[in-house]
Formats: structure tokens, sequence, C-alpha cells
């Protein structure tokens, strides 16, 4: 069997789970206060199962994010705006928790996919959490076939709001077509934009936070970090529940 890391189809990895109407709430704020809580726990993976990053390890990001946009928010703003957003009613489902491109696998020639990494399995979140982590994981990370990844230009036209439902979408290649595609899957699944905003704002601000290990850090991964979270600024700063 051949195997392959790709832009996955998202019918083939994501249809959503058995889920209820939650309690209404602030999804900023239940995430902002998980990651409070991460960060005063003792136990070794607490900080790596919460979705939001110690805001400590936002800080260089935001130095050189500023460089180039001045209006973006401080760590602590973003956290305080987050906190501080609307209650929605929203669905919740049993969630993978950590549905990257590197955690799924698509065969080649066909719909076949297989999940790996089930660490982060088993929370009751957000429906909105999966779908939105395996979107943000292609559009900052997946190279097409040259190595590049998606240009700065598309990622700020992809990440205007509102996200849903998928309209005047930006097509690119295959990665934009998986996008548009998991959007689509999303909205049909009952999720709202403004919920989904927020979750992509959230893993927008996760990928912005440095890496404890910089051994293989660079300029480019420096810079796509940067790009990150000016895009989750700049959703966040036209956030708005319909």
């Amino acid at each position: 069997m051949n195997w392959c890391h790709c832009p996955p189809k998202a019918s083939a990895v994501w249809k959503g789970g058995t889920h209820g109407l939650s309690t209404r709430g602030s999804l900023g704020r239940f995430y902002v206060e998980q990651q409070k809580a991460a960060k005063e726990s003792s136990a070794s993976d607490a900080m790596a199962k919460s979705l939001l990053p110690n805001p400590e390890g936002l800080v260089p990001t935001f130095e050189n994010a500023r460089e180039s946009d001045s209006s973006i928010f401080r760590p602590s703003e973003l956290l305080s705006r987050l906190e501080n957003s609307s209650e929605t009613d929203y669905y919740v489902c049993r969630a993978h928790g950590d549905l990257n491109v590197r955690n799924v696998f698509v065969r080649w020639n066909s719909i076949d996919t297989i999940l790996i990494d089930f660490s982060h399995s088993g929370i009751k979140e957000s429906l909105a959490r999966d779908p939105a982590k395996l979107e943000t994981s292609i559009s900052l990370n997946v190279c097409n076939k040259e190595g590049r990844q998606i240009p700065e230009d598309i990622l700020r036209k992809l990440y205007r709001s509102p996200l849903l439902p998928p309209r005047d979408f930006v097509a690119l290649d295959v990665r934009t077509d998986a996008i548009y595609q998991i959007r689509r899957h999303a909205g049909g699944e009952g999720i709202k934009s403004y919920e989904y905003e927020i979750l992509i704002i959230c893993h927008l601000v996760r990928f912005a936070c440095e890496p404890v290990d910089k051994s293989n850090d660079n300029a480019e991964s420096k810079n796509r970090r940067s790009i990150s979270y000016t895009l989750a600024c700049n959703l966040l700063k036209n956030l708005k529940q319909a």
C-alpha cells in the first residue's frame, strides 16, 4: 500500500461526528481559560493539549510582525479580546484534537484515509476545532510540487471575514480547493462563521508561537509565524456575530 501526506479530500477525512447543541457560551473565553489552567497546571502535557499557547511565546513573533504592521495587537490584548468575545450557541463533539496534515495519510488514487496520533483525542469541544485545524495546517504548512508555500497575498484573501459560507473564494491550486471543501462541509454541519473564525484565530495564534526547540528555526519560519499572527489579529478586528 502506498500512502502519502497530501492535502486530503475533505469529505474523506472529516464529516463531523455525533454532536449536540452545547450550552451557550463564549468559545474565545473557553480557550483562554483553558490556556490559563494549563499554564498553572503541574501536568507535563497540559500546555501541549491547550489550544492557545503561552502568551510569552508569542512576544518574539509579535515584535517581528509589528515591524510591518504597527496596528496588530499585543499578545495580552489579543487574548483579552478573545476572552471577551460574544457568547453563542455551538455544536460540540469528540475531537481528534490535532488534525494536521502530518497526521493524515491518503492512499494514492483513492479516498482511503487513515488518521494517526490520537494523543489529544477524546476531548469534547467545538465541532469547528478539527476542520479549522486541518485548514490552517494546509494553508500554512503544505508546499506545492515546486516546494513553495501559499503566498502571503493569497493567505490574506483566504482569511478575510466572513469565512463561512466560502463566497468569493480565492482559488490557487489543490490546497485552496481542499480548504474550500473543508469550509463547505463545516457550514453543512451547522457551524456558524463566527464560531469557525474563533477557532481559526486560535489555530493561527498557536502556529505563531515560537517553538521550544529552536535548532531548526530559520528566517522563513519566523516570517511564516508573523504572517499567521497578523492574520489572526486581522480576523479578530473584524470578528462580528451575525
